[in-house]
């Protein structure tokens, strides 16, 4: 395939390759970020997952445990 043709058939409306390129750039680096962000995300929750489950009974008294020993 010659190189005129070559280059007409990467026309895409009235973006040229380089224009193209670019916006893929620039749409593969908003990808980036958001995958970046996600990972954030997950770390965090991950976090947070591995922190103690509160005691959320009302009945709960809010003092420290005796140990056997004070009893």
């Amino acid at each position: 395939m010659t190189e005129d043709r070559l280059r007409s058939r990467l026309l895409i409306g009235s973006a040229s390759v380089s224009e193209q390129s670019w916006k893929i750039r620039v749409q593969t680096a908003g990808l980036a970020e958001e995958i970046e962000r996600t990972r954030r995300i997950c770390a965090r929750s991950l976090e947070l997952l591995r922190l103690p489950i509160p005691s959320t009974f009302l009945g709960n008294k809010f003092e420290p445990l005796q140990s056997d020993d004070e009893k």
